[in-house]
């Protein structure tokens, strides 16, 4: 691209360790020259470097949801709000000045 991307956003965590290998097999510094975050907060995101800025989802409380639902006859349609949490971690930073 004639004008690269400061930031990506992968749609989890697994595409974001690839967009990390891949940055740096173009020699593109990770969060200098591109912020990163993913999708998940899968153990892996804590352990490379840079650690990932991902969204964690409240999985638990997914499970709870779903079987509350199904015990009480709801549809599995049904609007269930649950609270995402941003971790923020080495991965992500202001975008770098020209």
């Amino acid at each position: 691209m004639r004008e690269r991307p400061t930031a990506v956003f992968a749609t989890n965590d697994e595409m974001a360790l690839g967009v990390v290998i891949a940055a740096r097999e173009q020699g593109i510094s990770v969060p200098q020259d591109l912020s990163l975050a993913g999708f998940d907060d899968i153990p892996l995101s804590r352990q490379i470097w840079p650690a990932l800025t991902t969204i964690r989802q409240p999985l638990e409380e997914m499970g709870w949801s779903a079987v509350e639902a199904l015990l009480n006859g709801k549809s599995v349609k049904a609007e269930i709000e649950l609270p995402f949490e941003l971790e923020v971690r080495a991965s992500t930073a202001p975008p770098p000045r020209d």
